[in-house]
């Protein structure tokens, strides 16, 4: 619990603190720290998932069925 608050204090800050954008360059710098925030959690990716061949398949498998309700929702098709 103590990590999940510490990943996710600067977006609570930022998103408090630049709520009201008055300058355009505001909006990059909210957009920048919010991918920043994003980091600590695709890392869990990097370092879990794609080196465990259970987990790798087991992403394989969900992206082959969403793109698959994605084409039959959609009526869309993607090579």
């Amino acid at each position: 619990p103590i990590v999940i608050i510490l990943v996710e204090l600067p977006r609570l800050i930022l998103t408090f603190a630049l709520s009201c954008i008055r300058f355009e360059w505001q909006k990059y710098v909210y957009l920048v720290f919010y991918l920043v925030s994003i980091l600590p959690w695709m890392g869990t990716l990097v370092i879990f998932v794609i080196p465990s061949p259970l987990y790798r398949d087991e992403l394989k498998a969900f992206g082959q069925r969403s793109l698959k309700r994605f084409r039959s929702h959609w009526n869309v098709h993607i090579p």
